[in-house]
């Protein structure tokens, strides 16, 4: 699955990434997450819950307060990162869990048609 990297301006180095959230959704991100090393505690955030804000998910990774955000709570990513801008830390393992996950083929189509993802790779090639 494609991930789109967050780095920082001020060193250069990645602290974050986003995943499309038409190829992915909250279940799925924290099966990835639970089989990535170091991270534990993940938590979904349930129908109807208060004190969530924008966040989907929660979990600790490397000890560190990480979440899964959902901008503007209708965005067609999720944004993936420490939940203080502090704990900035290696995210490889994260990023490279979820570039090795491949949605299921029903998914993946319905996400291409509806990102019409088909149809950019053909402008692309003209």
């Amino acid at each position: 699955m494609n991930t789109y990297p967050n780095v920082d301006e001020r060193n250069g180095k990645q602290f974050a990434f986003e995943v499309e959230s038409s190829y992915i959704g909250v279940k799925a991100i924290a099966r990835v997450l639970s089989s990535v090393t170091g991270v534990t505690d993940v938590a979904i955030r349930r129908p109807f819950a208060t004190g969530w804000g924008e966040n989907r998910a929660r979990f600790k990774f490397k000890g560190r307060d990480f979440v899964v955000w959902e901008p503007h709570g209708d965005s067609s990513r999720y944004w993936i990162g420490p939940q203080r801008e502090d704990d900035r830390i290696d995210i490889t393992a994260l990023e490279g869990a979820f570039r090795s996950y491949n949605p299921p083929a029903v998914i993946r189509m319905l996400a291409d048609i509806v990102t019409l993802k088909p149809f950019r790779r053909a402008r692309r090639r003209a």
